[in-house]
């Protein structure tokens, strides 16, 4: 055999060896691997945390109503007759005392003028007949019958005034006129003619059911809302009947805010009265809350040490994965509003050196959970 074939021969046996050597060596790894990857895939519940965070947090009391002005009055004919004048129109501003119509008063007027006249007149026959009397040129029956007609014409004098001043249509409020069905020359029927409106300040009568009633005050600050707008207005409860209605089961409260110009009387606006205000609470988002018979619970996700970040422990995304145990706590709730819930403690404990700002809570997928679930988790 010559030496180039023994060379060849030699090197073909060598790769034979060599070969199943390095298969073994790279199979190794991969059995490693693939006991590693069984290892992290525990059966576990795919759940989603929040971390309770202190912010501020108020107790509202909510209920609907419509605009009112703060006062308002309807307005009358006392006299009727002919329209002279008008001397306001839809709109006008008005001052209590200011005259907004006035009716032809020529009968009345004359009338008056003359049941004062005869008052003057018996006033004088009075002064001379006791006069007289003091001389003893006159009885007392003469003086007594003039004392009497003298009472009777007093009174028709005041009638007279009455029924005059009443030709003059006054305002009794300080206010706007909303409200005008009156025409110069026309005669008055027995109808509303005119209707003011205080409305430098508007109220909302709200009906707040009896269980809210002992939490509220005068004074109290409220949120006053209508769709128009994107802010709320600022207002304050300014009456509490001091009865209940007992078929509805609600008592009346007004609340008053000074009059914006966006708002016009009649508007249905929502109110939100802020019975408790606290500044620093601990929350939680609402729905992690878990309502039982015994109790009101968080799931809380403890965490685990850190999955090793190889392709098999990677999430789309390439974010490590997060697992964590699961443990129920029954906690003592606070205030609540739409969105949160206040914790004011915990019934029970959390492992040492944990509190409750430490951890994440489960708020979807907790429940049915139970303590030591395994969990992965879901921001």
């Amino acid at each position: 055999m010559s030496r180039h074939a023994r060379r060849t021969l030699f090197a073909a046996g060598l790769l034979a060896v060599c070969l199943p050597l390095t298969a073994c060596q790279f199979k190794m790894p991969q059995a490693d691997a693939a006991a590693e990857s069984d290892s992290l895939r525990v059966p576990r519940a795919l759940v989603r945390v929040a971390t309770p965070v202190r912010a501020p947090i108020q107790k509202r009391v909510r209920a609907t109503g419509n605009l009112e002005p703060r006062d308002y009055v309807d307005i009358f004919p006392e006299s009727l007759g002919k329209v002279a004048q008008v001397r306001v129109e839809l709109r006008s501003p008005v001052q209590a005392g200011d005259t907004l119509a006035v009716l032809e008063s020529n009968e009345q007027r004359l009338a008056t003028l003359t049941a004062i006249e005869k008052v003057r007149r018996l006033e004088a026959i009075e002064a001379r007949q006791e006069g007289l009397l003091a001389r003893g040129g006159l009885g007392i029956d003469a003086l007594e019958e003039t004392r009497n007609s003298l009472s009777l014409a007093r009174i028709e004098a005041e009638r007279s005034q009455l029924a005059w001043s009443k030709t003059t249509l006054i305002s009794p409020i300080s206010g706007v006129v909303t409200f005008e069905d009156i025409r110069a020359g026309e005669v008055l029927s027995q109808r509303r003619i005119f209707k003011i409106e205080d409305l430098s300040e508007l109220l909302v009568k709200l009906y707040i059911p009896e269980r809210d009633l002992p939490s509220l005050r005068l004074e109290q600050p409220v949120e006053i809302l209508h769709f128009s707008q994107t802010n709320p207005y600022d207002a304050r409860v300014d009456l509490i009947a001091p009865t209940l209605d007992p078929d509805s089961g609600t008592g009346e409260v007004h609340v008053a805010l000074d009059a914006p110009a966006e708002l016009r009387v009649g508007y249905f606006v929502s109110a939100e009265i802020i019975v408790e205000d606290r500044t620093d609470a601990l929350l939680v988002p609402k729905k992690a809350v878990l309502r039982e018979p015994g109790g009101n619970f968080l799931v809380l996700a403890l965490p685990e040490a850190p999955a090793p970040t190889d392709s098999l422990a990677m999430a789309p995304g390439n974010e490590p994965e997060r697992f964590a145990r699961a443990l129920r706590v029954e906690v003592e709730l606070g205030l609540e509003d739409a969105q949160r819930a206040e914790i004011l403690g915990l019934i029970g404990k959390l492992p040492e050196g944990l509190g409750l700002e430490d951890v994440q809570v489960v708020v979807e997928g907790q429940y049915g959970l139970l303590d030591d679930t395994a969990l992965k988790l879901v921001d």
